[in-house]
This record gives C-alpha cells, structure tokens and sequence, in this order.
C-alpha cells in the first residue's frame, strides 16, 4: 500500500521539479538585463529622437533606465530626452544619475547647468511679477551673477552687451645697444718728395790754357 503511493509521489515531485527548472531557464533567457534589449530600446529611442518625437524617446529610455539602471549612456540619453520635453526637473534628475556613474561626464554636467539656467529664469520672472527678491536672496543672486558674468562673459550672459575693447598695447620699445664712433686716424706724415736729381752740370771748355806760357808760343 504504501508502496503504491510512493510512487505517484516521486514522480510529482519529480514533475515540479522539472516544471521550476523549466521556468528558470525560461526566465533567464528572457531576463531584463540582457544587453540585446537595452540596446534595442536605446536604437528605438534615438529614431523618436530623430522624428521629433522626444516624449515617446523619454519613455522608452525610462523601460531601459529599468532594465540596466548601471548604464551611463542609457542616463544621459534620458536626460537628453527630458531636456528636450523641457522637463527640466527630470532632466536634472536623469543627468545627476548618469554623473553618479560617470563622475567626468561633461554631457551630464552641461545638461545640468543649462537646465538650472533655464529654471532660474523662469524663477525669475515669476519673482518679478509677484514680490521682490529679499536682501539675502538678492545679495547671493548677485554673486551667482558675478559667477556667472566670470564664466560665460557679460555678452553671453546680458544679449546685446558688447565686450569693452582693451587698448591696443603698446609694443615695447627694444633696448638700444650704444654705438662707439671710431675716432678719427691722426693725419699720417706725408712722405717727403724725393728731389730729382739735377742733371751734371757740363764743364765748359775754359778759354784760358792751364799752361801759362801757351800764349808765347
């Protein structure tokens, strides 16, 4: 008697067995995290990207943030998205996450800036439609400013300002080397002009005779 159940219940359990393997294997092959997904989702929404379509590439980036949340690319492209959408909230948060991953992101870093930008502006109007800003709020906006003057140049950051022109400068003038002047050379002694010899004088022939006495001959 026992016997004869033994065996209907080995085989059951042998049966869930299998069954819960199957179904491991079944959901590995198909588990979230496969790369083949991700990937297949990011090339989904960079064609909604590309069709001007940035609320449908923000949903999907988000299935993808879900199913590799450690990707960088998957985060900035996210908040690329949510930039678009002019959601800059999510925007941030998308690019503070990929930051978080990929600390020298200059991608995420500029998305968060702009994004902070575009919010502070809008900020800002409604503050000047509604009350003033108070002297501690004023005092720190106004070093942000200067921040921000330091950074982006008055041109950029006030439109229509043009930058003051420095003053040409002037070329230093180079250093003179002191010339000497040669003095000049003492006047050399001319030579003395050697005198032509003056030709012998040719004795004449004298009219008197050396001999006295040739007169009385």
């Amino acid at each position: 008697m026992n016997t004869h159940f033994a065996l209907p219940l080995t085989r059951v359990k042998t049966s869930l067995l299998c069954v819960m393997l199957a179904s491991a294997l079944v959901a590995c092959g198909t588990t979230p995290h496969s790369p083949g997904s991700t990937n297949n989702l990011l090339q989904q929404a960079n064609e909604a990207m590309n069709a001007g379509a940035p609320d449908r590439a923000a949903e999907l980036l988000t299935q993808a943030s879900k199913l590799n949340p450690t990707s960088e690319l998957v985060w900035v492209k996210l908040a690329q998205a949510q930039f678009e959408r002019q959601d800059y909230p999510k925007a941030i948060d998308a690019a503070t996450e990929a930051l978080a991953r990929s600390p020298n992101s200059a991608e995420a870093r500029s998305i968060i800036f702009v994004s902070s930008m575009r919010l502070a502006v809008t900020s800002l109007g409604e503050i000047r439609a509604d009350t003033p800003l108070s002297d501690t709020n004023k005092s720190e906006a106004e070093t942000l400013v200067k921040e921000l003057r330091d950074t982006l140049g008055e041109a950029i950051l006030i439109p229509g300002v043009k930058p003051a022109n420095r003053p040409a400068a002037r070329p230093r003038p180079r250093p003179t080397v002191p010339t000497t002047t040669a003095k000049p050379q003492a006047d050399a002694p001319t030579p003395p002009v050697a005198s032509k010899p003056q030709p012998a004088a040719t004795p004449t022939p004298s009219t008197t005779s050396s001999d006295p006495f040739g007169a009385l001959r």
